[in-house]
Parts: C-alpha cells; structure tokens; sequence
C-alpha cells in the first residue's frame, strides 16, 4: 500500500468500514458493479503511476 495519496488511503479505509459493518454491506450490494469499477480505476491510475515513477 505504498505510494498512495491521502484521498486513496481513506477511501480505501472507509471500503474497509463499510465491508464491517453489515447495513453498509447491503447497501454496497446495489453498488456492488460500480464500486468495482471505480476500484479498478484506481488500481489502475496507481499502477500507473507507479510505472512512470520507476522509469
């Protein structure tokens, strides 16, 4: 978890808070697609970032 910025730590533990709590579960059922989505933006913007830092 290296190399990330504030905003992509807390959204990433507030994902964690939420995967917790069960009322937040079913709700992130009917998000389930986008949440999904939007994580894999994320991997994917950090990866690249990742890549221009290492050249």
């Amino acid at each position: 978890m290296t190399n990330l910025s504030v905003s992509e730590k807390l959204a990433l533990e507030e994902v964690f808070e939420c995967l917790k709590d069960e009322n937040c579960r079913k709700i992130s059922a009917v998000n389930k697609r986008l949440f999904v989505y939007r994580m894999m933006r994320l991997l994917v913007s950090t990866r690249r970032k990742l890549l221009h830092v290492k050249r």
